[in-house]
C-alpha cells in the first residue's frame, strides 16, 4: 500500500485555523475579564484577522501606523462645521494613498477632558502617513478647520 503524503497547503490551513481559534478565544476572554472589573453588560466584539500567520508576519515587518486625533471645538463652531469636518475626514478614504481605514466621530467617553470629537486612521506604513500630512486634500481641510479647534494628535506604530 502506498504511503500517504502530507498536503502542504492543508497543513498550513490547519495551523492557521488553530491560530485563529486561539486568537478569538483570547479576545473573548479579555473582554470577559475587562467586563468583570466594570460590572456592566458585556458588549461582545470579536475582531478576527483572517490573514494567514505567514502573511501577518510579513505585514508586521513593515508595521501598521495609526494616526489618532481628538478635537476640542472652539465656542463659536457651528454644528454644520462639525458635520463638515466629519464628512471630509471620512472622505479621505480612497483619496489618500496608503490609508487603510478611517474612523471618525463624537467622543463617547466621560473621560474625554473636553475633547468631544476624534478619530483614528490606519496607514500601511510611515511613508504613507508622512505623505498624508502633505496631501492637498488634507491641507485643504486644515485651511478651514484649524481655526475652529484645539487638537491633540498621536502617531503610533503597532
Amino acid at each position: 500500500m502506498p504511503k500517504a503524503r502530507a498536503v502542504p497547503h492543508l497543513d498550513k490551513f490547519a495551523v492557521f485555523e488553530r491560530s485563529l481559534q486561539a486568537r478569538v478565544t483570547e479576545q473573548i476572554a479579555a473582554g470577559i475579564r475587562e467586563n468583570r472589573k466594570s460590572r456592566r453588560p458585556l458588549p461582545l466584539r470579536v475582531h478576527v484577522n483572517l490573514t494567514p500567520p505567514e502573511t501577518a508576519a510579513k505585514e508586521n515587518e513593515s508595521g501598521n501606523v495609526f494616526h489618532v486625533f481628538a478635537f476640542r471645538w472652539k465656542p463659536n463652531t457651528s454644528e454644520a462645521e462639525k458635520d463638515r469636518a466629519a464628512k471630509e475626514i471620512a472622505a479621505f478614504q480612497g483619496q489618500i494613498p496608503g490609508l487603510l481605514q478611517t474612523h471618525v466621530g463624537p467622543n463617547i467617553s466621560p473621560r474625554g477632558k473636553g475633547y468631544t470629537f476624534g478619530g483614528i486612521m490606519q496607514f500601511k506604513d510611515k511613508a504613507s502617513l508622512d505623505a498624508y500630512f502633505q496631501h492637498p486634500t488634507h491641507q485643504a481641510l486644515l485651511a478651514w478647520l484649524v481655526p475652529l479647534i484645539d487638537a491633540v494628535e498621536l502617531d503610533l506604530q503597532a
